[in-house]
């Protein structure tokens, strides 16, 4: 096997920060998973399988926080442009039961709103209130 065919599909991560990643080295399998996944629904399921012939995992849904697929053929980019529209747009987002996001690689993460405990977005000046604490984040590459 090569470097690519070892390349996770997917990758689950739990509340407890787990990290499990599964590979599908079949092109036409992998689509069928990813166009069969319902992102708003993924999380109500009460637990999610993955399996190959010689394994099994089972994830509890209230467990996970974010599962990231491999695959960016379906991320939609909404520009937004002005403070009162960023606003809006992250109620609206948070109003759902997942959002997806793009990751730092291309791949997509869906994120289960319900395990959600804080959030930041890039790029832009936000508006912050007068009482926030002031800080610039680090990044962190391995993440």
């Amino acid at each position: 096997m090569t470097e690519i065919d070892d390349m996770p599909f997917y990758t689950v991560i739990t509340q407890d920060g787990s990290v499990e990643s599964f590979v599908e080295h079949d092109e036409a399998e992998a689509r069928k998973i990813w166009e069969g996944t319902e992102s708003a629904t993924c999380f109500a399921l009460p637990r999610i399988i993955i399996g190959s012939e010689r394994s099994k995992a089972v994830f509890g849904s209230v467990e996970i926080v974010r599962i990231d697929f491999m695959d960016d053929s379906l991320m939609i980019e909404v520009p937004v442009k002005l403070p009162a529209e960023s606003q809006s747009f992250m109620q609206f987002m948070l109003s759902n039961a997942t959002v997806h996001m793009r990751l730092r690689g291309g791949e997509i993460g869906i994120v289960n709103l319900a395990k959600l405990a804080a959030y930041i977005v890039y790029p832009g000046r936000v508006q912050i209130s007068i009482d926030a604490w002031l800080a610039k984040p680090i990044v962190n590459p391995s993440l």
